[in-house]
């Protein structure tokens, strides 16, 4: 981008071909760029190739989701691409004990920008049982669905979270309602 107050030093942009957005999001995040550096609407839109809708929506989606990235569609539910789900299932393959709950799990991806920060927990998680089962493995849950567990890891790592449970509730105090 040129740089309408110094013309022989370039603005920092963003490289396109490595960006991980839409092209809608790639516009925005060259205008905000561009206005960080020039903190003038009209020549960061000028400098950008921009027109002021794309000055509108970046501030009411940094007002409203603290990001650049589109807000999910109404009416049609959040699509996990192939590389989001790779990555949940190699956090979850690098777990300590093969144990995470889901919503630890979906928290994590959101903190390290895997996952849109409104991202639906128990539609993500039926996205990601589809997904290790697309690759030959199964998902195992417990009773609540909160705990869950890789098929293809050692069944030993299950058995140890298990005694690890017992352990637990042998050592829980039971109150004087309990019986």
């Amino acid at each position: 981008m040129k740089n309408p107050k110094k013309p022989g030093i370039p603005l920092a942009t963003v490289n396109a071909d490595n960006f991980q957005g839409n092209t809608n999001e790639l516009a925005r995040t060259q205008y905000v760029l561009a206005f960080l550096q020039l903190a003038d609407s009209k020549k960061a839109q000028r400098a950008a190739g921009v027109g002021r809708m794309v000055h509108q929506r970046s501030v009411d989606l940094l007002a409203e989701t603290g990001s650049l990235s589109d807000r999910p569609r109404s009416g049609r539910p959040m699509v996990y691409t192939d590389s989001q789900m790779e990555y949940a299932y190699d956090v979850l393959c690098n777990q300590e004990y093969g144990k995470l709950t889901g919503t630890a799990l979906l928290k994590q991806l959101i903190a390290d920008g895997e996952i849109h920060t409104t991202a639906d927990p128990e539609r993500f998680l039926e996205h990601l049982r589809e997904y290790i089962e697309s690759k030959g493995q199964r998902l195992i849950t417990n009773s609540t669905q909160t705990t869950f567990f890789l098929a293809v890891k050692d069944v030993a790592i299950r058995l140890n979270y298990a005694k690890g449970m017992v352990k637990e509730l042998v050592h829980r105090p039971i109150g004087k309602h309990h019986v």
